[in-house]
């Protein structure tokens, strides 16, 4: 059954995450107000045939397998996005409904009505991977680039000054 991890890290500025998990699904949930749902993620099949379902208000939905970054004789490397063939979306809506009986049901009813009318998908028509960062990599990404920026812009301002 899918429970509530409480103690999940926010973001500043972006909407309110909340994670359920369980041994056959994570479901990553954001909300803008208690009832008003912007994005979520439903990661099933865990290994070793892990998919990912997303939906945004912005994107639709989009649909990809996980490939785990393992390599025979090679480091492991970041997990891959890679897109997945269409999908039927009942046998997961039936798993869901099993399994999310015990959670908020405001977000049960928001993640079956999204799944309700949608009976496939199709696969993404962008490149074939995306990498996928783990997320603390990716701010300390957008700091490092922040303090660069900040530096050439004070040089150039210190250059046109002399000039």
């Amino acid at each position: 059954m899918l429970r509530e991890i409480r103690s999940v890290s926010q973001v500043p500025g972006e909407p309110l995450r909340r994670w359920f998990q369980c041994a056959e699904m994570d479901l990553f949930v954001w909300s803008t107000t208690p009832q008003h749902y912007v994005r979520f993620e439903l990661s099933y099949g865990k290994p070793p045939a892990e998919k990912n379902l997303s939906w945004s208000d912005e994107e639709g939905f989009c649909h990809h397998r996980v490939e785990d970054g393992t390599r025979p004789g090679h480091h492991p490397a970041a997990p891959l996005l890679v897109e997945a063939s269409p999908a039927s979306l009942e046998p997961l809506r039936a798993r869901f409904l099993t399994l999310s009986e015990h959670i908020d049901q405001g977000v049960r009813e928001f993640i079956l009505a999204k799944l309700l009318p949608h009976s496939h998908l199709a696969p993404l028509p962008s490149a074939n991977a995306v990498v996928v960062p783990p997320r603390r990599y990716v701010r300390r990404i957008s700091l490092v680039a922040a303090i660069a920026i900040t530096v050439v812009l004070a040089v150039l301002l210190l250059v046109i000054g002399d000039g």
